[in-house]
């Protein structure tokens, strides 16, 4: 699976898109330009830290956009 998922960012990349992985894994990823890490949770929880990151990407990328 995890190369699968690195292959497709190599390919993203190829394309000209910067890639920003949000793992909760530990290590980096050499393909992904940036890599914001998660906290470690209970699986059941891990919902809530991703939402969160991504409600606060899009909030950002919004207010930066106008």
């Amino acid at each position: 699976m995890f190369d699968k998922m690195v292959s497709n960012i190599r390919e993203v990349k190829a394309r000209g898109a910067s890639v920003l992985m949000i793992s909760s894994v530990e290590g980096e990823t050499p393909a992904a330009d940036k890599t914001v890490k998660l906290p470690a949770v209970p699986e059941w929880l891990s919902f809530f830290p991703a939402v969160t990151m991504l409600q606060l990407i899009a909030y950002y990328t919004s207010a930066l956009r106008g």
